[in-house]
């Protein structure tokens, strides 16, 4: 019985070891993937009830921004997307008050 028990130590610890850190590496892909989820904001790119495009900035379950306004074309659509993707890292937030 000794003897069984005393081969089977060596794999058993080994693959313990190998398990562990598979675990280890698999919780930190997990974290990863978290961030890069919550990083990514995406343009959802879809036609109204007019036949006009247009879009809306979701990030997850928030509701960022909307078009506003229909497009006649999906290109003239993209190229606001774009235009807001290229300004938006450079925006400066401007205060404004109502005035009297």
């Amino acid at each position: 019985m000794h003897k069984i028990v005393r081969s089977l130590l060596p794999p058993l610890a080994l693959a313990a070891a190998v398990g562990a850190c598979a675990l280890d590496q698999a919780a930190g892909q997990d974290k990863k993937d978290k961030k890069a989820g919550v990083a990514a904001a995406v343009f959802e790119l879809y036609k109204d009830r007019q036949d006009e495009y247009r879009f809306r900035l979701k990030d997850g379950d928030v509701l960022l921004a909307t078009s506003g306004k229909g497009y006649k074309t999906k290109a003239d659509c993209l190229k606001v997307i774009d235009a807001i993707k290229s300004a938006a890292g450079r925006a400066k937030i401007e205060e404004v008050t109502a005035s009297k």
